[in-house]
Order: structure tokens, then C-alpha cells, then sequence
């Protein structure tokens, strides 16, 4: 009983500290420095809708014209000598600001939706490793029993070699079965420390331990037509049309005014007033026009190839998740008959003399990999699902 004690010991406090899943996802979602990032660039896109309505600033001169060189102060010598501040704004035209403005609240709902995507793969990345660190600790946990098992086997088993009562493949073989369990053991503890560093990267928290329940989810229903990377994309279809609607307003030109005071010495000051603008003769905004469209023609041309590839996914993952649980289930069952047989002849090893004790062996070692092998197929099953988290868009 006294050998017991630290491993029990051992075994609670690495359950209190365990965390639950969904609360390393959802704190993950909160603290992560890339969606606090794109969560940013919203900001910025706030900033970009507020400035798309603003006029630009008017333009400030002041100067001084036909200025003499033997006498450059003598400002009085003719009526063309002036002094003058003028004021130029630039005023425009055909509702461009309103069209800048979709424009850009357009890309502030893609961004959003690209955030919102952002968080769906972190979301689905970390679920998908810690379902993975679950069930190896419980490959670990699974293998302790089972070494502690054979240790007292190959125990027996060399007590009875020594008596007489056994040939000496049998303790040979026990402790040849511990030695793989220790290779087993170390190959597991490795994976597991290789997945704990992986959950750190992604959620900023000391791992020791996870727990969340292995139970058979629901069948995958998804929705892809209300997926963020989906929506995005309708976005940028309609942002591109915004740009082709602005191109084609930009065929008339806003328009430049100035006006300007004259101060002149010794004559009449005047004002002097002026509009500016350019002549759009060179077809610039038609091919500016027709580039956008043609943007928005790739656009909806990537809209249904990433349909079809969610379409396609979704199918594989709902496939796989289907196939890795019902051959779970068949390694169970089919375990069933063997673990019992286990059990009653590891309850009865004081009579290992008179018992089939390679026969034993040789089960546990088929047990073990039939175990393992049932583990191994219920984390393809959770990896499929956690990756299938993302198609269907929960968070």
C-alpha cells in the first residue's frame, strides 16, 4: 500500500490543476496576440470610413508679383504690381465620398469576417491538439496500469522460475513485455510533452494537464453559406463593385476653386476667382472601371471554388468521423473477451504454476496494442471533429 501512495498522490494533484478544454479556448480567444491584432485593424478601418466623407483641406498662398529688380521695394511703379492671398478647395463631385465611403465600410466587414475566421482556426487548432493531449494522457494513465500489472507478473513469474514450477521463457518474456511498455511509455511521455508546448504557444498559459469529455459528438450540420472565409468573400465581391461604381463617377472630375485678393499701392485692390479641372480624355477611369469589375469576376470565381472545397471537406471530415468511431467501438468490443480473461488470471497469479502463463503474456500484449490502437482511432475521430469545428463555425 505504501508503494501506492505517491502515485495516487501524484495522480490528484495532476487533476487539480487540469484545465478544461473550452476554457483554454476561450481564454486563448481573448488573449492571443494575432486576433487582438486584426482586432486593431478594425479600429483602423473605422478611421479610414470616417475620413472617406471628409473634403480635403483648402490650400493657403500669399505672394507678391512683378517685382523689380533695381528697386525690388518700390511697389507702386505700375498697376500690375500686387500683393495677394488666395484660397484654393477642391469640391467634389457625383457623390464620390458617399462611394468611397461603401468602400470602406465594406472592408471593415471584411476585416470583421476575417477575424471572426481568424478565431474560428485558433479555436479549431487548439480543441484539435488538446483532444489529442487528452486521450494520450489517457494512453499514459493506461500503461501505468498495465506496467504495474506486468511488473508484479514478471515478479511471479521469476519467483516460480527459480522454484521450479516454470520454464524460463516465461519470466523472460514478462520482463521482455515491461521493456516495451517502458519505450512505449517514454514515446507517449514525449508526444505529450511535445503537445503541451504547442498548447503554450497558442494560448499564452502553463499546461499540466487537460480534461474534456471523449463522448460521441453530434452528426456534423453545417452551414456554409453563413461562414466567415464565405462572407468575406461575398465582401470583397460587393468592395469591388463599390470601386467600379467610384471609377465610373470619377469620369467627372471634381472641381477646383480659387479665389484671390489683390492689394495694390496707390490703385484699386481687386479679387480674382478661378475653377480647375482636369479633362478625363485619356480613358483612365474606364480601365480603372473595368479592372475593379474584373476583380469582382475572380472574386465570385474564388467564392465557388472555397464552396466547393468546404463542401468537399466538410463530407471528408463528417466520413472519417464516421469511420474512426465505428472502428473504435469494434476494438472495444472485440477487447472485451481478452481484458476479462486478463483479469481473472492476474487475480489468480499466485497460481501462475498451474496456469497457460505465456499464453497470458502474450494477451496482455495483444490487449495493449488492441488499447492503444482503440485510442488511436478515437483521436482521428476528435481530430476530424475538431477540425470540422471550423467548417460548421462554432466557436
Amino acid at each position: 500500500m505504501m508503494l501506492k501512495t505517491p502515485f495516487l498522490v501524484a495522480l490528484l494533484l495532476s487533476s487539480s490543476f487540469a484545465l478544461e478544454l473550452e476554457t483554454i479556448v476561450q481564454d486563448a480567444l481573448k488573449e492571443n496576440y494575432e486576433i487582438k491584432l486584426r482586432e486593431k485593424v478594425i479600429l483602423f478601418d473605422e478611421q479610414d470610413i470616417a475620413l472617406a466623407t471628409t473634403w480635403k483641406d483648402p490650400t493657403f498662398s500669399a505672394g507678391l508679383n512683378d517685382i523689380w529688380f533695381d528697386d525690388p521695394l518700390k511697389r507702386d511703379k505700375e498697376a500690375m504690381q500686387a500683393q495677394f492671398i488666395a484660397l484654393s478647395q477642391v469640391v467634389p463631385t457625383n457623390g464620390k465620398l458617399a462611394k468611397k465611403e461603401a468602400i470602406f465600410k465594406e472592408q471593415k466587414e471584411i476585416s470583421r469576417l476575417k477575424l471572426e475566421d481568424k478565431k474560428l482556426k485558433l479555436a479549431s487548432n487548439i480543441r484539435e491538439i488538446g483532444y489529442s493531449f487528452v486521450i494520450t494522457q489517457k494512453k499514459i494513465a493506461l500503461l501505468k496500469d498495465y506496467q504495474k500489472n506486468t511488473k508484479e507478473l514478471e515478479d511471479v513469474a521469476y519467483m516460480l522460475y527459480e522454484s521450479g514450477g516454470i520454464k524460463q521463457t516465461v519470466p523472460l518474456n514478462a520482463k521482455l513485455l515491461n521493456s516495451k511498455l517502458k519505450i512505449q511509455m517514454q514515446n507517449l511521455e514525449y508526444k505529450l510533452q511535445s503537445l503541451k508546448l504547442k498548447l503554450e504557444e497558442l494560448t499564452y498559459k502553463e499546461i499540466e494537464a487537460v480534461e474534456t469529455s471523449l463522448e460521441k459528438r453530434d452528426d456534423l450540420s453545417v452551414d456554409i453559406e453563413t461562414h466567415p472565409a464565405i462572407l468575406a468573400l461575398k465582401s470583397e465581391v460587393k468592395k469591388q463593385n463599390s470601386v467600379a461604381k467610384l471609377k465610373r463617377a470619377e469620369k467627372i472630375p471634381d472641381i477646383k476653386f480659387n479665389v484671390g485678393y489683390f492689394q495694390r499701392d496707390d490703385r484699386n485692390d481687386y479679387l480674382s476667382a478661378s475653377i480647375n479641372l482636369p479633362l478625363p480624355i485619356r480613358g483612365i477611369q474606364e480601365k480603372q472601371e473595368s479592372k475593379a469589375k474584373y476583380k469582382a469576376l475572380m472574386g465570385k470565381d474564388k467564392l465557388e471554388s472555397l464552396k466547393i472545397t468546404f463542401k468537399s471537406k466538410v463530407d471528408l471530415f463528417y466520413e472519417q468521423m464516421q469511420t474512426a468511431y465505428n472502428n473504435y467501438e469494434i476494438l472495444q468490443n472485440d477487447m472485451k473477451g481478452q481484458k476479462e480473461y486478463i483479469g481473472q488470471n492476474l487475480a489468480l497469479h499466485a497460481q501462475l504454476g498451474h496456469l497457460n502463463s505465456i499464453d497470458l503474456i502474450q494477451n496482455i500484449n495483444e490487449t495493449i496494442s488492441l488499447e492503444m490502437l482503440a485510442l488511436d482511432e478515437l483521436n482521428n475521430y476528435f481530430s476530424s471533429y475538431a477540425k470540422s469545428l471550423y467548417f460548421k463555425g462554432e466557436l
